[in-house]
């Protein structure tokens, strides 16, 4: 079974694929693991909008809110599918392999292709830049 930080990883590649050549995000990411700290899930669900603003200026990654904040959401999901069922690699070997579609209706209920696609007006909120931000929720 693999580590729910290599799930998170494989996640945020997808995101950031999306939109761009795989090239670029090949190429950067030994940075990528960097910054999101190897995709410990814990630390990226309590991504800090400090973190989040020091990101958006990171050089070194794709400089996208959306999907830096993705990471951030995703992380949360992982983490909340760890304390359920014992980690999220424990939760997808589960699914049962026949039931494709429903593990595609639950991502749906989560909204997890929002956290994928693009932020939400739920999950974000325009700057004036045009950026997304973080909006911590306690």
């Amino acid at each position: 079974m693999f580590p729910d930080d290599l799930i998170l990883a494989a996640m945020t590649r997808f995101v950031f694929c999306a939109g761009f050549y795989s090239k670029v995000i090949d190429a950067k990411w030994d940075s990528f693991e960097s910054a999101f700290q190897k995709f410990n899930p814990s630390r990226c669900a309590e991504m800090t909008e400090e973190r989040f603003d020091k990101l958006l200026k990171c050089k070194d990654i794709v400089r996208n809110g959306p999907k830096i904040l993705s990471v951030h959401k995703n992380g949360q999901f992982v983490m909340e599918l760890a304390e359920k069922h014992g980690s999220a690699a424990q939760f997808f070997a589960k699914w049962p392999d026949a039931d494709y579609v429903g593990l595609l209706d639950f991502l749906k209920k989560k909204d997890i292709s929002n956290h994928i696609a693009a932020s939400t007006p739920k999950q974000s909120e325009p700057t004036p830049s045009g950026q997304a931000r973080l909006r911590v929720v306690k």
